[in-house]
């Protein structure tokens, strides 16, 4: 056994102790794990040692998030960014004990900003990333690193900082500050409780400031610039947050409980008058952490929250989220089982709803001790489009052309016409037909040319069919299918690759038309439309049972994909053979495993050459969408295995456009002659003749009926002999021993063709002549021997001769054809020989000719039987 073979065999016994489910859904990043839950998606950021506690969410202008949190492990302070393609990670400050509390924002240019606590050196330091580096210094020293801070930034860049500082209890604790960039400026702004609490600050599209803390209830703080205003928001606060929407209301969310565990989530309102507490979220109690709050550009309010009420006990096990579109919420789990009962509480959660209304979310998983992140879309009715552009708010819509997010009842994209909006703003004028949907001139017809019931002049009422789309109205055109033939010849006038039946036997005369290349795609559970092609390992024996590429339901799309094998190896592979009518592509899907080392690329040929596609032997799984160029004309594609390579899959080959044209009625006239056995004649032969018209045929037409002196003619295939009888008794002037006079007598008689009155004294003139014959015998033999010699003289064959004299006498006879001729001199006629059909029903011919000796045959057979004459 082969080294290949072995390895071979260990792979395939390997295969099925491993393996991995790779379906393709979307292709995923080396750091990232991606998984779906409803609407959502879940990310694992970090998870090198102990991250993700005290984490901070913001975005930059191209909406992509950036987290600033702790590496518990460590005791550092580190930050993550996606750049739109990969999570990136990093350590801000190594110092040692830091990253309390982190507070994050991006300035104009996307420069990073993060306040933080060093417990430590007990300081809240600020940290600030000027695009090449990380700069580090103090905001104010502290001795009580247990309370949060919460960082905003203006319009003109200025950092807003809102933090507890418990050095001196006799002044207001509650501190805020304003950095400019160069320094920062700290004041006092009101006192509040001092156990660990939480305070938020967000500052809003007018750069006024707002904050919340809790004090003796739950405290709100306006700051418009020049003064500070304060209000009570709700009895009792803690664990609470705040933002601000577009319109100017302001929500907040806090416990509901006097302490700051084992209560549910209330969510105050502030509408410009009074403070109102909305109806409680769903699936809402045993709150031990703060919940993260944001509002979209549609003014309402979204949360995050953990909740104790999942399958794994209480005291905030799963994380949920939740929206409010003004009168219900819509809630769902991001993750369930974020702690065990009994270990510490989950940290912060962070959110951010971005200009697109997409929602960014982080936390920390506490049972895989990894920093999360979420995001899905402001979606309350849960159509898949977003709110912020969704005509249909609170109602499931699929629809996206006319309007988005609306009913949509045929799934044509185009919405379902409403009281408030109908077909003249755009709604759908065919609520049940998914190939329609406009009708501009309200005729009742579609607009869409490629629908069912299409409309052909949208712009005319009394317009609507043109078949072959040559601008006229099929009741007005006489050739609708446009193929060339009028309407009143045309056996299929609407078909335009088939035209006319002469023999009216349902069978074209010819076919010709362009057809549209095929779609590979495998959905009918089966690899027919492909050509399998076994490897050199297992060739001979491979089919049926073991392909080297199988049918999977673990596709690339639809329900169906090829698959290679273990068995395949790097020869077996599949083929498509196929035309294009010009130059044009072949596209297909690729996917490329990979199994124990890094990927190996799918060898793909196009006659016989290797196809670069840009696939390299370098990672862990390749996907992409391929084209491939060809040129006009017939081709064959190739698609190989690889010895590695179990899992490749392939799908949706779309193979180009091609002409089609073949000879349908193989015989149009119907006169028992095939048309390429009519024309298969030079064209000025006499046995040439029309394969359209029954009573042409190429023993009698018009060209042998002009003949003068015609008797018969004998043919086959490209071979054409013509008969004269001058004197018209019969008998072929080559058999008649008396061609210039008329005779009685047959063929029976030694003198056919004569009369019997002459008879005698033609037998005599032969006997007479014979002693003439005799020595004319003698002589032509002289004659050949000297030609002979001559012609050895010249340096010629004697075969070469013999073709010269006979091309002389075919030139002396013109009446004598010979094109692709059988062997003449043969023993019994060629199959393709035609002869002549006798009214016997019969195809007689002579052979070899001029012999005396007949045969027959039947007119579904090709073998010549040799006539005996027993009379």
């Amino acid at each position: 056994m082969s080294k290949k073979s072995l390895a071979l065999i260990i792979i395939f016994l390997i295969s099925f102790s491993f393996v991995p489910n790779t379906q393709h859904t979307e292709m995923e990043d080396s750091i990232s794990e991606y998984r779906t839950k409803e609407s959502s998606s879940l990310t694992t950021v970090d998870s090198l040692d102990n991250v993700g506690a005290q984490s901070d969410l913001a975005v930059d202008s191209e909406n992509n998030a950036h987290i600033s949190y702790r590496d518990s492990t460590n005791g550092v302070l580190k930050y993550a960014f996606f750049n739109g393609i990969t999570w990136n990670t990093t350590v801000v400050d190594g110092s040692g004990n830091v990253g309390f509390s982190t507070s994050i924002v991006l300035d104009s240019s996307d420069h990073v900003h993060i306040c933080y606590f060093d417990d430590t050196n007990s300081n809240l330091n600020y940290a600030y990333f000027d695009g090449e580096n990380w700069n580090i210094s103090i905001v104010s020293n502290m001795s009580d690193m247990g309370n949060s801070i919460s960082l905003g930034i203006s319009s003109d860049d200025n950092l807003h900082l809102v933090f507890y500082h418990q050095i001196d209890y006799t002044q207001p604790n509650i501190k805020y500050a304003v950095y400019d960039g160069e320094s920062w400026d700290i004041s006092g702004i009101s006192g509040g409780t001092t156990s660990g609490q939480t305070i938020s600050l967000v500052v809003d599209s007018n750069d006024n400031v707002h904050i919340t803390f809790t004090g003796s209830g739950l405290s709100y703080g306006f700051f418009n610039g020049t003064d500070w205003q304060f209000s009570s928001a709700a009895p009792r606060g803690y664990l609470n947050t705040i933002a601000v929407a577009d319109n100017g209301k302001i929500y907040i969310s806090h416990s509901s409980g006097s302490s700051w565990y084992g209560h549910s989530v209330d969510i105050a309102m502030f509408d410009g008058h009074n403070w109102t507490t909305l109806p409680a979220p769903p699936y809402n109690d045993d709150q031990s952490r703060p919940s993260a709050i944001s509002t979209d550009s549609n003014g309402y309010v979204h949360i995050a929250y953990y909740t104790g009420r999942g399958d794994y006990g209480p005291y905030g096990c799963d994380v949920r989220y939740a929206s409010y579109n003004g009168s219900d919420w819509q809630s769902y789990e991001l993750e369930t089982w974020v702690r065990e009962n009994g270990r510490s509480s989950p940290s912060e959660l962070s959110m951010v709803i971005d200009s697109e209304d997409y929602v960014h979310l982080s936390y920390k998983n506490m049972m895989d001790e990894e920093l999360m992140y979420a995001n899905t879309i402001v979606d309350f009715d849960m159509d898949d489009v977003r709110d912020k552009f969704d005509d249909c708010l609170g109602v499931l819509g699929t629809s996206q052309h006319d309007r988005a997010g609306c009913p949509d009842a045929d799934g044509d994209g185009y919405s379902d016409p409403t009281d408030s909006w109908g077909i003249v703003d755009g709604a759908d004028a065919f609520v049940d037909e998914p190939t329609q949907w406009v009708d501009l001139d309200g005729d009742g017809y579609g607009d869409n040319p490629e629908g069912v019931n299409a409309d052909m002049f949208p712009q005319n009422p009394d317009w609507r069919l043109d078949l072959d789309r040559d601008g006229i109205e099929d009741s007005f055109d006489d050739d609708v299918d446009g193929d060339g033939v009028s309407n009143d010849l045309d056996a299929w006038p609407q078909d335009f690759t088939r035209g006319l039946d002469t023999d009216g036997d349902g069978l074209a005369d010819f076919v010709q038309g362009k057809v549209s290349g095929e779609l590979i795609d495998f959905e009918d559970g089966s690899h027919g439309a492909v050509g399998m092609h076994c490897a050199d390992d297992l060739a001979g024996f491979c089919m049926p049972d073991y392909p080297p590429w199988i049918i999977t339901s673990n596709s690339i799309t639809g329900s169906y994909s090829l698959e290679q094998q273990v068995w395949a190896s790097d020869t077996g592979h599949f083929s498509i053979s196929f035309s294009a009518n010009t130059q044009d592509v072949v596209t297909m899907q690729v996917y490329i495993s990979s199994f124990l080392i890094e990927q190996n690329c799918i060898p793909i040929l196009l006659d016989g050459a290797s196809v670069d596609y840009g696939c390299e032997s370098e990672g862990f799984g390749y996907y992409d969408n391929l084209t491939i160029n060809v040129t006009e004309g017939d081709h064959v594609l190739e698609v190989y295995g690889t010895v590695l390579g179990e899992g490749n899959r392939v799908d949706n080959i779309q193979l180009p456009d091609y002409v089609m044209s073949s000879n349908e009625d193989e015989d149009d006239d119907n006169d028992g002659i095939s048309d390429e056995h009519e024309l298969s004649f030079d064209i000025d032969s006499p046995c040439r003749s029309d394969p359209l018209d029954a009573n042409s045929t190429p023993g009698n037409n018009s060209v042998t009926n002009s003949i003068e002196n015609f008797h018969s003619v004998s043919y086959w295939w490209g071979y054409c002999e013509v008969y004269l009888d001058s004197d018209g008794d019969g008998i072929m002037d080559w058999e008649d021993s008396c061609p210039d006079s008329f005779g009685e007598l047959g063929y029976e008689s030694e003198t056919p063709g004569c009369s019997s009155k002459s008879g005698d004294e033609v037998k005599s003139s032969l006997d007479k002549g014979s002693s003439l014959a005799l020595g004319i015998g003698i002589g032509l033999i002289g004659v050949i021997l000297l030609v002979v010699f001559f012609v050895r003289r010249s340096g010629k064959s004697l075969q070469e001769g013999s073709v010269i004299i006979e091309n002389e006498l075919q030139e002396n006879n013109p009446l004598i054809e010979t094109s692709s001729s059988p062997d003449l001199f043969s023993e019994h006629p060629p199959e393709n020989t035609t002869g002549m059909l006798s009214d016997d029903g019969y195809y007689w011919i002579e052979w070899p000719i001029a012999s005396g000796k007949w045969y027959y045959r039947v007119p579904d057979e090709t073998v010549w039987n040799f006539f005996e004459n027993k009379q």
